[in-house]
């Protein structure tokens, strides 16, 4: 009997051995996350470009030093504005339901807007790079009216291959 005792503890310390020498769990990576996306993008933007990817950019640049584009967006909450300039102060207008899928590949946004009878959504995707955040979408309508409903178009799935209809904005901080 006490060789049956003397092999288990023999055991038992040869496995407490083993769980003392081994290494230490890596940390996850999702456990050192830094600020979210949602976060890093409060504030406000200018818009400095937009248009279909591919477009002339200085045609696009060219818009907006007309005064085409005085537009900014304020990020705040799960609030996308436009901000329009009315000639002596910006003066909020089109206000957007903001959704972020962040750990998608790429990464995925989604505006919603509804006033009365119609609902626009954008389905897009984002980079964010500093003080540069980078859209790609598509626009989709909704009405109640007459069921008049827009042909359904897919999420864009890579900045470097957009589908004729995708639409590109480019932001940066103030």
């Amino acid at each position: 009997m006490n060789m049956r005792v003397i092999a288990a503890c023999g055991v038992l310390l040869g496995l407490a051995a083993m769980v003392v020498a081994a290494p230490a769990p890596t940390e996850r990576k999702d456990r050192r996350r830094g600020p979210e996306d949602i976060a890093l993008m409060h504030g406000t933007w200018k818009l400095v470009e937009q248009g279909r990817p591919g477009m002339n950019a200085n045609v696009a640049r060219l818009a907006i030093r007309r005064g085409d584009f005085q537009t900014k967006i304020r990020i705040e909450g799960d609030k996308f504005q436009y901000l329009y300039f009315n000639g002596q102060d910006y003066t909020p207008s089109t206000t957007y339901d903001l959704k972020l899928q962040p750990r998608s590949a790429p990464k995925a946004i989604d505006l919603s807007y509804t006033s009365g009878d119609y609902t626009v959504t954008l389905k897009g995707i984002y980079k964010l790079d500093g003080n540069k955040l980078t859209l790609l979408y598509v626009q989709n309508y909704v009405s109640k009216l007459k069921n008049v409903r827009g042909t359904e178009q897919e999420r864009p799935t890579s900045f470097d291959n957009p589908s004729g209809t995708a639409m590109q904005m480019v932001l940066e901080r103030e």
